[in-house]
């Protein structure tokens, strides 16, 4: 990175931190789709469920917490 785009200031651990923050997401994304009541909605790229199932959820999965109400444009690719 620092040879070709010397003054982005862009280091090794900016980039770890971003692909550290994707996996778990995608893992948090993959483990509500496996759980009765969370669906994909393709249409709105976000997963959806009804407002008890993510109550119940997250009091058990607290990190679940960011994945909702939350598009994931990408997450298909």
């Amino acid at each position: 990175m620092d040879g070709d785009f010397p003054d982005a200031g862009i280091e090794e651990w900016h980039i770890e931190a971003k692909i550290k923050k994707w996996r778990r997401t995608c893992f948090i994304i993959v483990n509500l789709l496996d759980r009765p009541g969370f669906e994909w909605d393709a249409s709105q790229n976000m997963v959806v469920a009804e407002e008890n199932v993510w109550a119940a959820f997250v009091q058990v999965y607290k990190q679940a917490r960011e994945a909702r109400d939350v598009q994931f444009p990408l997450f298909d690719d």
